[in-house]
């Protein structure tokens, strides 16, 4: 996993995770970081927790993916969400179509943002692994900007936004 520079921190840390599950490890929350969250589907639970079948075309899922994603690319360095992992590390697996996803998340992210989804089976489980590049301008959710702070999406405003930028080039 390298970039024209050296090794891209994200991907690795993702490639790592996932070699985890792959060996039979519950990853929870715990093992999210400032670059990597878990996500499900939202949309995929019913009222009584119990996971539903998905389908290829989920808008409440792309809009929780789209925010997520904006959040990581306005971190300083860009972030990535392993899609179809409980917090509790339940795999529950992603069935959302890659390709309608990677451009649902342009579209609702007003154009600014374009993520590299990849889908890999751990376990007989589909995952998707959106990867989102740090951003050159501030990728806003409903008007507002936010970024990871540890292992949580925080608001900032435009001015932080931009020394921050300044000041944590990666």
């Amino acid at each position: 996993m390298t970039t024209t520079f050296g090794v891209d921190p994200i991907r690795a840390e993702v490639s790592h995770l996932v070699e985890r599950l792959r060996a039979g490890e519950v990853i929870d929350r715990r093992a999210e970081r400032t670059w990597v969250d878990l996500k499900e589907e939202a949309g995929r639970r019913n009222r009584h927790g119990d996971v539903a079948p998905g389908s290829p075309e989920n808008e409440e899922a792309a809009r929780q993916l789209a925010a997520a994603s904006a959040c990581m690319a306005n971190t300083p360095g860009g972030g990535a969400l392993i899609v179809g992992v409980a917090d509790d590390g339940t795999r529950i697996g992603a069935e959302l179509d890659a390709e309608w996803l990677r451009h649902r998340i342009y579209e609702l992210t007003r154009r600014l943002l374009t993520v590299d989804v990849t889908e890999t089976v751990v376990r007989g489980v589909r995952l998707l692994v959106l990867v989102s590049p740090r951003a050159v301008e501030p990728v806003r959710t409903n008007d507002r900007i936010f970024w990871r702070v540890d292992d949580h999406c925080v608001e900032v405003d435009a001015a932080t936004w931009h020394a921050g930028r300044k000041k944590k080039k990666m």
